[in-house]
C-alpha cells in the first residue's frame, strides 16, 4: 500500500471533481448555471454545489479543483460527488455501487501517479524518455473512471500498473499451433522478397523477448517433454493473466499437453498507458509486446479479440508500405510502428457459444509491436500525444515548456505539430479512406529539440476502420483483409480523427496555452483550420473528398463515452459498448466568412 497523505488524497479528490462535473456537463449529464462570468452553481435534491470555472471554446468547462463546495463545504470526496450526480439522474443502485468501486479504484491509481509526479521538477518531466513518460501520464482525459482496473487490488497495482514503474518479466507457453489464429509478415530486411534462407519465425519472435541464453533455455523445456518444437507457438503471457484465467479456464488444454508451461524468463518489461502493452527494460529498441488482462478498463474488457489476428500483420505492413511510397505522407515524416505478428488462442467451449461475454473470447494471445525506441534517430525523443494535455503537480503545462525549450514562437511551434499530426491523418483519409482512432495513446509524437517532426501510429488490430464506399485506392487491401476491417460511413469515420484527436487531446491543449502563454483559443482553432485549408489547396483533384470528409463545418456530433456506462451498467456483453451521441456542438474549426474548398 502507498503512503496515504491526507493533503495529496484532497488533491487528486479535488481533481477528479473538477473533471467529473466537466465532462458530466460537456456530455448533458448534468447541467450547472453560471452566477456570473466565473462562478457556477448545481443543485440537486437540497445540495448546492458551487465552483470557479470558464467556459471555453467547446462549451466545456475548465474548473478551479480548489474552489468547489458542497453546501458550502470544501474538499468533497469525489464519491459523494457520484452519489449527488445519481440522484439527478435517477441512476440505478446497482450501476452506482459499482461506479462508486470504479472511482475509488482511478482515486487509488491517481495517487499513485501523484506521488510519482512528485519526485520530477517540470523540467525533468518534460525530457524523461517514451518509456518513463509512462508512469506520470494521467490517463483517458474524457474518461471519468479512468483507472478503474477492476479486478486489480494494490498488489497488482502496485506490481503492474504503469504509474508504479515496475518491471517484471514474462510467463511463457508452448500452444500446439493447430489451436491459434495467426498473422504474421516479417518485417524488411526479413520478408520473403529479400531473403535467401527460410528464417525460423519462433526464434524472430524469441529474439525480440529474450537472450540467446534464455531462448535456449526455454526449448530445452520443451523438448524435455518430448515434444516436437516445431508443433508449437511459444508465446508470452502477463504473469497475472496466466494465474487467473489461463490456468483455470485452460485446464483441459494442459491436462493433454496442447498447453504447456513453460515458466518464467526473458527479458523484463514495465506496462504502458494502455496497462496491456508492456515496454522492454532489458532492451528498449526491441518489439513492445501487446497481452490480454481480462479486467474491466474504462469502456471495455482489457483482452485481445482473435478477429483482427489475421489480418492485422497485413494491415501493418500495407500501411508502412503505403507511407514509403506516398510522397506526401513521406514529407510529413509519418511512420509506422509496425505490428508484424499477432498469436490468438480462443477458449474452444466459449467460442461455440454466439451470446458468451466477449472477454471469454479475448483471454489469450499476443501481439508484436516495433517500439518507438527502434524508430529514433540520433537527437529524437519520442512522446505519445497524451503527453501533451499533461502537466505537473502546480497545474503547470507540458506543452507550454515544450514550446519556451524549443525557442520558436507558438504559432510556428503548432504550425509543426499541425502539419506532422493532424494533416497526415487526413491525407491517410481523403486519398485512401483510411482512418485510425486518433487518441492520445494511439500517436506518438517525434520531437527534435522539443519541436514536433513527425508522427508514428499503431493498433491496426482493431483501431483501422476504412470508408464503406469502393475508392479505388483501398484495392491495396487484399479482398479478405477488408472483409474483416470495420467498414464506417464518411461522416462516422472522421470522428476517428475528429473527436478522437481534436475533442480528445486538442481540447484539454488550447486552454494551456491560453491560459500560460497568451495564444487564445480562436487563434489556435484558426490555425489549425489554416493550414487544413493550406493541405487541401494542394490536392484539387480531392475536392469531393474534402466534401466528404468535412472537418471544418459549421457543427458536428457529439461523441459521449461516460453516459454509456449510466445507461448500460457493468454487466457482460456479447460486444465491446458504443459511445452515444449529444446535442451537436458549435465546431471551432469552423469560420463562417469562407466558402469552403474554395480551392485556387
Amino acid at each position: 500500500m502507498v503512503n496515504i497523505c491526507s493533503k495529496q488524497w484532497t488533491n487528486i479528490n479535488n481533481e477528479l471533481n473538477a473533471k467529473i462535473i466537466s465532462e458530466l456537463h460537456y456530455e448533458e449529464v448534468i447541467f450547472p448555471d453560471p452566477i456570473n462570468t466565473n462562478d457556477w452553481i448545481w443543485e440537486v435534491d437540497g445540495v448546492t454545489w458551487v465552483f470557479k470555472a470558464k467556459q471555453h471554446i467547446w462549451q466545456n468547462l475548465v474548473i478551479d479543483s480548489d474552489s468547489i463546495t458542497r453546501n458550502g463545504k470544501p474538499n468533497i470526496n469525489s464519491a459523494e460527488l457520484i452519489t449527488d450526480i445519481a440522484k439527478s439522474i435517477r441512476l440505478d443502485d446497482i450501476i452506482l455501487g459499482n461506479l462508486i468501486e470504479e472511482i475509488q479504484q482511478t482515486l487509488y491509481a491517481d495517487l499513485i501517479a501523484y506521488q510519482h509526479r512528485n519526485s520530477y521538477s517540470l523540467a525533468q518531466l518534460t525530457v524523461l524518455s517514451g518509456i518513463a513518460l509512462q508512469a506520470i501520464l494521467k490517463g483517458h482525459p474524457k474518461a471519468i473512471a479512468n483507472k478503474g482496473r477492476l479486478g486489480w487490488g494494490v498488489n497488482e497495482l502496485a506490481r503492474y500498473a504503469p504509474e508504479a514503474a515496475q518491471s517484471f518479466q514474462l510467463h511463457y507457453l508452448a500452444i500446439d499451433k493447430s489451436l491459434t489464429q495467426i498473422g504474421i509478415e516479417l518485417p524488411l530486411p526479413l520478408d520473403k522478397e529479400s531473403r535467401s534462407e527460410p528464417v525460423n519465425t519462433q526464434a524472430l519472435l524469441l529474439a525480440q523477448l529474450m537472450s540467446t541464453a534464455d531462448k535456449n533455455r526455454l526449448l530445452d523445456k520443451l523438448n524435455q517433454h518430448g515434444m516436437k518444437s516445431d508443433e508449437y507457438w511459444i508465446i508470452p503471457i502477463h504473469p497475472w493473466q496466466f494465474s487467473q484465467f489461463i490456468v483455470p479456464q485452460f485446464t483441459a488444454l494442459f491436462a493433454n499437453n496442447s498447453l504447456i508451461d513453460l515458466g518464467v524468463t526473458g527479458d523484463f518489461y514495465q506496462a504502458q498507458q494502455s496497462i496491456r502493452t508492456l515496454s522492454n527494460l532489458t532492451s528498449p529498441t526491441k518489439n513492445d509486446i501487446k497481452l490480454p488482462i481480462t479486467i474491466l478498463n474504462t469502456s471495455c474488457y482489457r483482452g485481445i479479440p482473435g478477429k483482427y489476428i489475421t489480418s492485422g500483420a497485413v494491415l501493418s505492413k500495407t500501411i508502412n508500405q503505403l507511407c514509403q511510397q506516398d510522397e506526401f505522407l513521406t514529407q510529413c515524416n509519418l511512420q509506422v510502428l509496425q505490428e508484424w505478428a499477432g498469436i490468438h488462442v480462443p477458449q474452444t467451449t466459449q467460442m461455440r457459444i454466439p451470446g458468451t461475454p466477449y472477454r471469454y473470447n479475448e483471454m489469450l494471445g499476443v501481439i508484436f509491436r516495433q517500439s518507438p525506441a527502434a524508430l529514433l534517430q540520433s537527437g529524437q525523443q519520442d512522446k505519445l500525444a497524451a503527453a501533451l494535455m499533461q502537466t505537473d503537480n502546480q497545474g503547470n503545462s507540458f506543452i507550454a515548456a515544450y514550446i519556451k525549450d524549443s525557442k520558436l514562437d507558438v504559432q510556428t511551434w503548432l504550425t509543426r505539430l499541425f502539419d506532422c499530426t493532424v494533416i497526415p491523418l487526413y491525407h491517410l483519409m481523403c486519398q485512401y479512406g483510411i482512418a485510425l482512432v486518433s487518441h492520445g495513446q494511439n500517436l506518438t509524437i517525434l520531437f527534435e529539440d522539443n519541436i514536433p517532426t513527425g508522427l508514428a501510429i499503431k493498433d491496426f488490430h482493431g483501431d483501422l476502420r476504412l470508408v464503406d464506399q469502393e475508392f479505388e485506392e483501398l484495392n491495396i487491401f487484399p479482398a479478405h483483409i477488408k472483409k474483416t476491417l470495420t467498414r464506417l460511413p464518411a461522416n462516422y469515420l472522421l470522428h476517428d480523427l475528429y473527436t478522437g484527436n481534436f475533442v480528445t487531446v486538442l481540447r484539454f491543449v488550447s486552454p494551456y496555452l491560453q491560459a500560460e502563454m497568451g495564444y487564445s483559443e480562436t487563434e489556435f482553432y484558426q490555425l489549425l483550420n489554416a493550414r487544413i485549408r493550406h493541405y487541401q489547396a494542394q490536392f484539387p483533384t480531392l475536392k469531393e473528398r474534402f466534401e466528404l470528409f468535412d472537418l471544418l463545418a459549421p457543427t458536428m456530433e457529439k461523441i459521449c463515452i461516460n453516459r454509456v456506462r449510466f445507461k448500460v451498467g457493468y454487466q457482460d456483453t456479447s460486444e465491446r459498448l458504443l459511445p452515444e451521441l449529444g446535442t451537436p456542438i458549435a465546431n471551432p474549426l469552423f469560420r463562417e466568412q469562407e466558402q469552403h474548398y474554395s480551392i485556387k
